[in-house]
């Protein structure tokens, strides 16, 4: 699932888009419970280095709250 795939899939659920809690990385994104506000989930995306991956360019990563 890419990350648009995702957004939607989030958004049909919970109905909630995502905000960009970091001016230093504009292209995280943080889902929020609409209520409380704390986010449950946040999509990133990182050089595939730092992940010990081999090529270059970029990786999405979602970081889930259970």
């Amino acid at each position: 699932m890419d990350r648009t795939k995702l957004a939607e899939h989030i958004q049909e659920l919970y109905q909630v888009s995502p905000d960009h809690p970091f001016a230093k990385h504009p292209t995280f994104e943080a889902y929020r419970h609409q209520r409380n506000r704390k986010w449950f989930a946040l999509v990133m995306d990182i050089p595939r280095e730092k992940l010990g991956l081999e090529g270059d360019g970029m990786i999405d990563v979602v970081n889930v709250k259970m």
